[in-house]
């Protein structure tokens, strides 16, 4: 008996039962007689078995290029695909199997959270990961209630990237510390701050206004009429006890809105 046989089988014995591979993939492993390439096809098979399909949205190129990059590096076997405009990311969901949509909350200029709430009710199997510059203090709650899977700041650490990617596609939400204070200070405080009031759509009219732009550019941005800009502009001074354009666009930067 070759001297390596009884190693090699032994090795192989006690590692393949650790790794979910099939009987015949199995089988395949003991046919190879060195221990370095039995090695390296077992992990090669698990991580065909574990490949992903990944869809990121993201404003610039270089954070585009790095996400790739690092999504790569770590999930080998995965495909990355690219969309910004809505109607290519719905195409393209409805077209291929994808395991986690990574997006920021602005699309250009344009805020994304009811169009993430939207896309999580065509598409509930559907996991959401936020990566965004934005405070997690301002928009993290509401986007989790939109529907998002969880959020991370596009300034993180490649690893803390990694850990949230790991735990969205096992199936779980990926909570920050901080968010997850958040959220239970929104649940515990009585008094909500007046922006807190707003549905996701009435938000989203709130940080056109705070911004600047006029009715007719929040109108083609939200794809709706001038005239339902003005209600929900309305509904918006009803709700935060504002009198004028003013009063809202202090209020927005008085809590760091815009």
């Amino acid at each position: 008996m070759n001297s390596l046989a009884y190693p090699v089988c032994s090795y192989l014995t006690t590692t393949l039962s650790l790794f979910p591979l099939n009987p015949v993939q199995k089988i395949l492993c003991f046919f190879v007689p060195d221990y370095y390439y039995a090695e390296l096809l077992m992990l090669h098979l698990v991580k065909k078995e574990s490949m992903a399909n990944f869809l990121i949205s993201l404003k610039h190129p270089i954070e585009r290029k790095g996400m790739r990059y690092i999504i790569e590096g770590a999930f080998r076997n995965s495909k990355v695909q690219e969309a910004n405009i809505p109607n290519a990311i719905l195409k393209l969901l409805k077209k291929n199997k994808v395991d986690l949509f990574i997006c920021d909350i602005f699309q250009g200029e344009d805020l994304r959270i009811e169009w993430i709430q939207q896309l999580g009710a065509n598409f509930p199997a559907l996991p959401i990961l936020i990566f965004s510059g934005h405070s997690e203090e301002i928009y993290g709650v509401r986007l989790i209630k939109a529907g998002a899977s969880g959020c991370i700041s596009n300034d993180c650490e490649p690893e803390v990237l990694i850990k949230a990617i790991k735990t969205l596609l096992d199936g779980n939400k990926y909570i920050t510390p901080s968010i997850a204070e958040l959220m239970a200070d929104h649940l515990i405080r009585k008094n909500k701050l007046h922006h807190e009031l707003l549905s996701a759509r009435e938000f989203e009219v709130f940080i056109h206004i705070a911004r600047g732009k006029k009715y007719a550019e929040i109108a083609e941005s939200l794809f709706v009429s001038p005239n339902t800009v003005s209600t929900y502009r309305s509904r918006i001074m009803e709700k935060m006890n504002f009198k004028t354009n003013y009063d809202l666009i202090n209020y927005s930067m008085i809590n760091k809105l815009v």
